[in-house]
Formats: C-alpha cells, structure tokens, sequence
C-alpha cells in the first residue's frame, strides 16, 4: 500500500513538473519613441524641420482633432490644423519655416513615451 502511495505521488510530481515546463509567457516592450504634437491656425505649406525630420507639410500629415478631458470641446482648438510625429526621447529641435522666414522654434527634452503639445499661433 505505501509502495503504491509513493508511485502515485511521484507520478504526479512528475506530471505537475512537466505541466509547469509547458506555461507560455508573454512579453509587452515598451514603445520608447515620444510623440510631438503640434496645432496651429495654418499648417499646410509651411517647412517642419526637427532632428530628422525635415518636411513641407500637405494635407495628408495632418491628424483628426482629439477632444479633450472627458470628451470636454474647445471650439477654438478644434478649428486648428494638428499634426502629430514621432521622435526619439532626448533634446528636440522644432522649427516651423514659411517661406524660408522661422515662424517657431523651440527646442524641448523628450522623456520615452512621453507626449508633448505644441500650440502655435
């Protein structure tokens, strides 16, 4: 009877063993680009020059107005042009060009993940 009582418990050691060896495990990585985002009265046809960007913006690169906190609108806000962009965490220059003549500039620190505004008017 004994003998029996250790077959089975080292049978089932053996099977909770090899259950565990099986267990699939997941991994989520972290995005660590921060994003840029910038709203302005008139964005189209001026020049955006940052790190390692540097474009002449067209309709296509403007993004759709996000409400705020808890849906709260801004009537103002939402009659702006919006154009959001990745860049990589560290020191960031931003320059918005129209016709050659700087309109903004700014440089700012960009922490991984983080998300800044810029309101440009």
């Amino acid at each position: 009877m004994i003998k029996v009582v250790k077959q089975m418990s080292l049978l089932s050691l053996i099977a909770f063993l090899a259950a565990c060896g099986t267990i699939q495990s997941s991994q989520v990585a972290l995005d660590e680009h921060a994003m840029i985002i910038i709203k302005g009265d008139k964005l189209i046809g001026k020049k955006l020059i940052t790190n390692k960007l540097s474009i002449l913006i067209q309709k296509d690169h403007l993004t759709d107005y996000r409400t705020g906190v808890a849906g709260a609108a801004d009537r103002e806000k939402e009659k702006l042009e919006v154009m959001s962009f990745l860049v990589d965490p560290g020191m960031q220059k931003v320059e918005l060009l129209d016709l050659d003549k700087i309109v903004f500039q700014t440089s700012i620190y960009m922490g991984s993940g983080q998300t800044r505004e810029l309101d440009i008017r």
